[in-house]
């Protein structure tokens, strides 16, 4: 009987397609022959939902593969933390048997993030339902997310735009920069994308509601695909209404109102 690395092409794809992401990684981690396979076969981990949570001193990954919230093993419900501690980085896979910790001396756990996350979901091809990155911005550490931001975007940005476009039905980010948006949009797949939700962390009282200008964002494919469009506690600053016009629901904060655009609105 052949061994796994004997297998040919269509049998071992077939093999692949029926493990879990975790089993696929563990069967990559065994031997270079059979990492070697699985790169050169590309199995897709049918990410169904992907939620990247971001903190002063950690990364919370969530992953679903199915519609249920059960934990893995017992369910397809991933959950990773990637905390950081005193001389490296401590990672915890949250599991319906125990969670595991593992301690990763002299790492950061942003780049050991971004290691996992560019492992997982390169070969990421079917599409997505959500694809959602949340800053957990407090004010009063306004330059150490400013430090973190600076660290982890243009990561996220160089794995992204060295694979095809990712494939989500919606896009959903909380950031305190607008820039951070496009550093991740302009690489998603602009065909597949029904709804963009975009909110200002900083979430402050509405007189005190920042500003931003969305010149770039409007010029995206994925803006003039979207049929969904959500600009929360942030005002957006002077875009005509006829920018909006292609849009079958927007909720948007604006600081005016004239009586013509109103009207031009209700048309």
């Amino acid at each position: 009987m052949p061994s796994l690395i004997q297998m040919p092409d269509v049998v071992m794809t077939e093999i692949l397609a029926k493990l879990d992401l975790p089993d696929v990684q563990s069967l990559r981690k065994t031997c270079w022959d059979l990492r070697n396979i699985i790169d050169d076969l590309k199995p897709d981990p049918r990410v169904l939902r992907s939620v990247i949570i971001v903190d002063t001193d950690f990364v919370d990954w969530k992953l679903n593969f199915d519609n249920g919230y059960y934990i893995y093993p017992e369910g397809k419900f991933i959950r990773l933390q990637y905390n950081k501690v005193e001389n490296g980085c401590q990672v915890v896979w949250y599991r319906s048997d125990g969670r595991r910790e593992k301690f990763l001396e002299n790492r950061d756990y942003l780049e050991v993030f971004c290691e996992d996350f560019k492992v997982n979901m390169t070969f990421q091809q079917s599409e997505m339902e959500n694809f959602i990155i949340n800053f957990e911005y407090f004010k009063f550490v306004h330059e150490k997310f400013l430090e973190i931001e600076s660290q982890l975007m243009p990561r996220l940005q160089s794995i992204l735009s060295g694979r095809n476009p990712l494939k989500t039905i919606n896009f959903s980010m909380v950031v305190f920069k607008m820039s951070s948006i496009l550093k991740i949009l302009p690489y998603l797949d602009a065909r597949t994308i029904k709804r963009i939700t975009i909110t200002d962390s900083k979430q402050g009282p509405v007189p005190d509601i920042g500003k931003w200008r969305i010149d770039e964002l409007m010029e995206l494919a994925h803006w003039k695909n979207a049929e969904e469009l959500d600009i929360i506690d942030v005002f957006v600053e002077d875009v005509p209404v006829e920018r909006f016009l292609g849009f079958k629901r927007i909720y948007i904060f604006v600081e005016e109102v004239n009586m013509e655009q109103v009207l031009e609105w209700k048309e």
